[in-house]
């Protein structure tokens, strides 16, 4: 039994189309796996999930989420990466199983190119139908009377009572513009380029879908580029046939363009949307797909899910410092990925994958020996202020019943390897906050909670409450309801754990904090302002080291 065929069984364990199902719960519990559907839990041993530090629990999880499951992951990365990208050039690629994936993945997301490639053709029509002509004016002085004329410079001209010579302004038609050059080659574009994707041979072939798609828009594209209404034009474009679509040449057809919109010498508004296309165009990067392009969404391994975790983590960050002006520069390429961000003053940098070694080890390349002191260090994130590391972070993308022992231990031997008192750790569903809990649990929480609030209460008025409040989900609770059960339940957000550090008593340093912080990827209103609360936490804790090695560095001197 491969991955694929293990993953299929247990979802149809609890299919409902099947006579024998079991709840998922249930089917997640080892000793019932052991017992009951021993072939599968076999599997997943001799697969070597249990091996690479799976639970079982946690594989039910990942086996039976659905492709919609992973949508908001795998889109909210692809989201984040477009609009931070610093031009059309930049792209991200993901380390994978097999290879790497780019962000965009023109493959990857036929469904997104397809919606392109339609919205060029719609702007086509558009402007079709409506064709702007150039039409240039020229000052004319003659007997025959041509255009608009100029009555004040005729008469001023004139030597008779009748003119015999007449000074106008006529127009002059000319279908080779710059913006229909462009309208053209806009077609060419997606001619070639859908042609060389369906022609590729793909390690992973193309699915019958993904082909029919292509094809079709391969047909539409063929239909403009052999029926434009305006041969004269199609025959000036072939000369920037073949031109990479980033050419300098191009960039002046462009420029021209704009510069003709901006002057008003062109009415159809379907040219300002052609533009905006080609910059779409542009930054989908199609020309870099070759045969090693993955053709599906990378997500449905262990290894790309917890890497897409990691990566949607980083950008989130990104993400948030420009929103609040933070954001200063950021780098997305191959080799060091990493953004700087400003503070009341100060510049830090979030660096992604940096690798540590103690003196002494490691590449030339590679070697970091003024950080590490005691081992080779790894972890998934890291800040520093100017030289100085003041602090480490690890993504964890665990299941729910998945132990932290073994992380907190990893994060704190990184916090005394690279000698920084900040420690935080990024879970998908820890710490569990109030919409996690069971009704049994609510009950229990919310009763001790409100008793603590109110000593006072009496039976009747506790149990109102109480059946008010585990009726509703968090962000439905009132304000004086999350004040009582906030007063005695850990902030949802993150927990805090915290050691004061002896060797650094000297200064007013801040304690030794190692913190578990909720990051859950989900659209629901209520994730998404738990991970803004998250990361502000996670930068005014930052905050705190920089008057940290503000002070030391006083002293020192």
């Amino acid at each position: 039994m491969n991955e694929n065929e293990l993953i299929e069984q247990i979802s149809w364990q609890i299919d409902k189309n099947n006579k024998d199902r079991v709840p998922k719960k249930t089917l997640s519990e080892e000793n019932f796996a052991r017992k009951f559907r021993p072939a599968l839990f076999q599997a997943f041993a001799d697969l070597g999930f249990k091996r690479n530090g799976w639970k079982w629990s946690r594989f039910v999880d990942y086996a039976t989420k659905t492709p919609e499951d992973y949508a908001y992951l795998y889109n909210r990365v692809l989201r984040l990466v477009l609009d931070l990208k610093n031009s059309y050039d930049d792209f991200f690629e993901l380390g994978i199983e097999g290879g790497t994936c780019q962000f965009p993945n023109p493959l990857a997301d036929l469904n997104r190119l397809e919606s392109l490639f339609l919205e060029y053709f719609k702007t086509y029509y558009k402007i079709k139908n409506q064709l702007h002509y150039d039409l240039p004016r020229q000052n004319y002085a003659g007997s025959m009377i041509r255009g608009k004329i100029k009555w004040d410079e005729t008469i001023k001209n004139s030597t008779s009572i009748f003119p015999l010579e007449f000074h106008s302004i006529v127009q002059r038609k000319e279908f080779t513009t710059p913006e229909n050059i462009l309208l053209i080659l806009c077609a060419e574009w997606i001619y070639k380029e859908s042609s060389r994707l369906l022609l590729e041979d793909y390690a992973d072939p193309l699915s019958e879908n993904q082909v029919t798609k292509l094809e079709k828009i391969i047909s539409n594209a063929k239909s403009i580029l052999t029926n434009f209404p305006l041969p004269n034009v199609l025959l000036h474009s072939k000369r920037y046939w073949g031109m990479n679509a980033k050419d300098a040449r191009i960039n002046n057809l462009i420029s021209d363009t704009q510069n003709r919109i901006k002057k008003n010498e062109i009415t159809n508004e379907g040219y300002a949307d052609l533009l905006e296309w080609i910059i779409k165009f542009r930054e989908q990067n199609i020309w870099l797909v070759n045969s090693q392009t993955p053709t599906q969404r990378p997500l449905k391994t262990r290894k790309n899910l917890d890497a897409m975790y990691e990566a949607w983590i980083f950008f989130e960050f990104a993400n948030y410092c420009e929103k609040t002006g933070r954001l200063r520069d950021i780098v997305i390429q191959k080799g060091e990925r990493k953004f700087e961000f400003a503070y009341n003053g100060y510049r830090m940098i979030f660096r992604w994958e940096r690798k540590f070694f103690p003196p002494g080890e490691g590449d030339e390349e590679g070697s970091d020996d003024k950080h590490a002191w005691a081992a080779e260090a790894w972890p998934d994130f890291t800040v520093f202020l100017d030289d100085e590391i003041i602090g480490v972070f690890d993504a964890k993308n665990y299941s729910l019943d998945e132990g932290e022992t073994s992380p907190i231990n990893k994060i704190l031997a990184y916090m005394t390897n690279l000698d920084t008192n900040l420690g935080v750790l990024f879970f998908p569903y820890k710490p569990m906050c109030w919409d996690d809990f069971d009704r049994s649990t609510k009950i229990k929480k919310s009763s001790i909670a409100i008793k603590k609030y109110s000593p006072n209460i009496s039976e009747n008025e506790l149990n109102m409450m109480i059946r008010n409040i585990t009726e509703k989900r968090w962000n439905d609770l009132g304000a004086r309801e999350k004040i009582i059960l906030g007063l005695y339940m850990p902030k949802p957000e993150f927990t805090r754990r915290h050691q004061r550090d002896p060797t650094k008593a000297m200064v007013e340093n801040p304690n030794l904090t190692m913190s578990l912080v909720r990051f859950t990827p989900s659209p629901d209103p209520l994730w998404i302002s738990m991970r803004e609360e998250a990361i502000e936490f996670v930068l005014s804790e930052l905050t705190k080291r920089i008057s940290t090695k503000i002070v030391s560095k006083y002293l020192l001197e």
